[in-house]
């Protein structure tokens, strides 16, 4: 599971390193990575636009999906996220289940971020890339609105463990997907896609001597 992340890049650098086209005015406390991002908190998304070129824009962190009937269920968008921790997908499954299938096929992402924390004993361990360049998770978005109310969130897939991060982490050996390579990047944002099997190599975990962690200060 993937709960907790840093981002701390220039938007302009960001724009370089994923090759994005186009981005929307946002808060700079976004990228200062003065706060780290938990669920329902806004993140940074870069996305593919009908026109194919990259758009970053912000979003909810805990997908809520198109279809969710806040009235009939007595619930809020929130309570959605929250009991059904849409702000993690498993790769496996993600493509198959209701929350995520639509957006699994039309609506794919990229998160981006600089470190992920992962709980350890009584405290956690942080993870970047050795290169330091940006970590980009794969992620899924969808647009919910009902009333006069308007929603566009994102969750994040997660995969089987590495070693370091299964050797340093308690709980599930889990860990997020990572797009590491331009070219996965580029798979994953294509809209010409629309099954998991073509998508399957992107899933298989980050290389473990490719990362490398250190522990979180309280």
């Amino acid at each position: 599971m993937c709960h907790r992340f840093t981002l701390r890049s220039a938007p302009d650098a960001l724009m370089r390193q994923l090759h994005i086209d186009f981005a929307h005015e946002l808060p700079d406390e976004l990228f200062s990575g003065a706060k780290d991002r938990y669920p329902l908190s806004q993140v940074v998304v870069v996305r593919s636009t009908a026109e194919h070129e990259r758009e970053m824009t912000s979003m909810q962190w805990g997908l809520v999906p198109f279809w969710f009937d806040a009235a009939k269920q007595q619930s809020k968008p929130s309570s959605y996220v929250r009991k059904y921790s849409t702000y993690n997908a498993t790769c496996e499954k993600a493509h198959q289940l209701p929350t995520y299938r639509a957006a699994f096929k039309s609506r794919r992402c990229l998160v981006p971020a600089t470190r992920f924390f992962e709980p350890f004993g009584k405290g956690g361990n942080w993870f970047e890339l050795q290169d330091e360049q940006p970590i980009v998770f794969a992620g899924l978005w969808d647009d919910w609105k009902q009333e006069d109310t308007a929603i566009t969130s994102c969750t994040i897939l997660t995969t089987a463990a590495n070693t370091l991060v299964a050797e340093n982490r308690t709980g599930r050996e889990r860990m997020p997907v990572i797009l590491a390579t331009e070219e996965a990047r580029r798979r994953w944002l294509d809209p010409d896609i629309t099954e998991r099997q073509p998508l399957e190599s992107l899933f298989e975990p980050t290389a473990a001597n490719a990362m490398k962690c250190y522990a979180a200060t309280p």
